[in-house]
């Protein structure tokens, strides 16, 4: 006896499944049979067994079978989360932004701190002062990069869309030099992030 061979047609019609997401779930699998009508037209068959055996290992999947994958999904999620192995993408980004703009803040502060201890003469001081600001500056800048891949900066953006950065919230730089007008000779006296200009 010879195994039947099916048209996608049939085995909708036997698996009581719509032909077109029969035919999309049989995509990967290859025909037993592929006949050829006088009009050209393609027809593929297959075994029953090997449709089985090629939907169980993927392919279809009950309404009632996905809410139950849905499910555990989600308590996966939440378990990682309990046990600290997962955290939520926002606070992250809060968190990263907040050590990143301290350690601009500290940076920035450095100068002023360290010019005083470097110069030695107390008329070198601005110089010195200058000097370390503008390695401070270049520093930032070649720090302002996030380092983040394309494709992960592409999905995560995807995924946060309509969320500003608090750099774009507050309008301050995290990284890169001032523009020359803020710069002036009167380093010290410059106004700090949140206070009015």
């Amino acid at each position: 006896m010879q195994a039947q061979l099916w048209t996608i047609s049939g085995l909708a019609v036997e698996l009581d499944k719509d032909r077109r997401t029969l035919a999309k779930d049989l995509e990967g699998l290859e025909p037993d049979a592929v006949d050829t009508a006088d009009n050209g037209r393609q027809s593929r068959k297959y075994r029953m067994s090997r449709v089985f055996a090629h939907l169980a290992n993927g392919g279809i999947e009950s309404p009632k079978d996905r809410l139950t994958r849905l499910q555990a999904d989600k308590t996966e999620i939440e378990l990682g989360a309990l046990r600290g192995s997962l955290i939520d993408r926002n606070v992250a980004k809060r968190h990263w932004e907040s050590m990143v703009l301290a350690m601009r803040s500290l940076m920035m502060a450095l100068p002023t701190k360290a010019a005083i201890h470097v110069a030695g003469d107390p008329s070198r001081v601005a110089k010195v002062q200058d000097a370390l600001t503008d390695l401070v500056h270049e520093a930032l800048e070649e720090i302002a990069g996030d380092a983040i891949a394309a494709d992960v900066r592409r999905r995560f953006d995807i995924a946060t869309q309509g969320s500003e950065t608090a750099a774009e919230a507050d309008d301050q730089r995290v990284g890169g030099s001032i523009p020359p007008t803020e710069r002036g000779s009167e380093r010290g006296n410059r106004k700090m992030a949140d206070e009015p200009r």
